[in-house]
């Protein structure tokens, strides 16, 4: 059984920490299943994505969004994005249809980058100061998460 959107650890644009509570948690549930992390961004830090609760029902262009990615040896990769309207998980088919829809169609500005990190990986090393989350003067862009770094 997955966990729930719901039992999920979560806070409005920390993406990146969402996913790392998430894959901890996965990586110990699902032993012989792949997780990999995927960071999306571009140079220009506008990538597109709908179907984000951010979004109110239209597109939200995030500087860079990470998701989780699960697939059992022979079955469907299954999307993990604690920002989506779309189901949780979400089939990885489903996910390319409708939160990104088709690159080809993108403005050059708009195309995204993929970064791709395993799951287990992610979990030991992931590390955040959470520098890029203040502006110039320090103040924070967003409330950040009540745990510590």
């Amino acid at each position: 059984a997955w966990p729930s959107r719901s039992d999920c650890v979560y806070t409005a644009c920390w993406c990146e920490e969402n996913v790392w509570w998430l894959a901890q948690q996965l990586v110990a549930q699902l032993p012989a299943w792949r997780l990999a992390i995927i960071f999306i961004s571009n140079s220009h830090k506008m990538v597109p994505v709908w179907y984000q609760r951010a979004g109110l029902g239209k597109v939200v262009c995030w500087d860079y969004h990470v998701l989780l990615v699960a697939q059992q040896e022979g079955g469907e990769a299954l999307v993990f994005d604690l920002d989506t309207t779309l189901p949780f998980p979400c089939s990885l088919a489903d996910y390319r249809r409708h939160a990104l829809l088709g690159a080809a169609n993108l403005p050059q500005h708009y195309r995204r980058f993929y970064r791709v990190v395993p799951g287990a990986l992610f979990v030991r090393h992931f590390a955040s100061d959470r520098s890029h989350m203040r502006d110039e003067a320090g103040a924070w862009l967003h409330t950040p998460p009540p745990y510590p770094c």
